[in-house]
């Protein structure tokens, strides 16, 4: 091998391997929904043992589902669950608190108490390729 060939070669994979070395060093910042069901210590440390367990629950505070008008004319079909402030929705709370229900293939869909909306679930599989995707990785 060529000094200029292996100059080049390092060159090029050096930027790669920092980038990938501060990638994996990165620590999640903890939103603070999370601390409204989980104690800051076992937070913070999962922040620094499992720090994708934080950066996936971060990810799911905001992405698990969405908020839809229901233009049904029977909206009882829906179980009814309590949304205190619709601006500020912290999914874990509401898990806790309320018996919702995930499902890995398709939607979940509730209706929110006093208002003509639905809470919808996205399916597991469809946020896990959200997820994934938000990460980078490549979908298998």
């Amino acid at each position: 091998m060529s000094m200029r060939y292996f100059t080049v070669l390092l060159l090029v994979l050096l930027p790669l391997f920092f980038f990938a070395q501060k990638e994996t060093n990165a620590i999640p910042t903890i939103d603070p929904r999370l601390s409204e069901v989980f104690e800051q210590a076992y937070l913070e440390r999962l922040q620094k043992e499992n720090p994708f367990l934080i950066e996936r629950w971060n990810f799911y505070l905001d992405h698990a589902f969405y908020i839809t008008k229901d233009d049904k004319v029977d909206r009882n079909n829906y179980p009814l669950i309590r949304i205190d402030d619709l601006e500020q929705i912290n999914v874990l709370k509401l898990e806790q608190t309320q018996a919702l229900k995930r499902n890995f293939d398709g939607e979940s869909s509730y209706r929110i108490a006093g208002t003509d909306l639905v809470f919808v679930y996205h399916a597991a599989q469809t946020f896990n390729q959200k997820l994934n995707e938000h990460l980078g990785r490549k979908h298998q």
